[in-house]
């Protein structure tokens, strides 16, 4: 059973290695130390077991609004609610501070998170 929870510290490791094995892009564990101790609240983990399966990075750029940085998932544990069930984490995270709507970007050559993102009512 797969349990989303708020990231702690000592989960930076874990999702420094998963960004860097599923993201194309290359960052090092203190950008996310630093958006951690930042904003807490917007660092999600997706665990199976002992074992963390994904990830949502997400800040509060303004008063109203919050931004998804990064989402990541396996491919094993995709189509499975790993991806679902971080963003909707996230989204009702979002409500205690106010957030009325919530934003992010991904390639426009990304199918895949297109598909993922429309399925789970993001607008274009």
């Amino acid at each position: 059973m797969v349990v989303i929870r708020q990231a702690h510290a000592e989960d930076i490791i874990t999702i420094t290695q998963l960004a860097y094995d599923l993201l194309p892009e290359r960052y090092s564990a203190g950008v996310f130390s630093s958006l951690f101790e930042r904003f807490p609240h917007g660092m999600l983990v997706a665990q199976e077991g002992s074992e963390i399966v994904g990830f949502l990075l997400g800040i509060i750029p303004a008063e109203d609004s919050a931004r998804v940085l990064m989402l990541a998932v396996p491919p094993w544990c995709r189509r499975k609610g790993v991806g679902t069930g971080l963003l909707a984490a996230f989204r009702k995270s979002m409500d205690a501070f106010h957030v009325t709507s919530i934003h992010l970007e991904v390639m426009t050559t990304n199918d895949a998170a297109i598909a993922f993102y429309r399925k789970n009512g993001v607008e274009i």
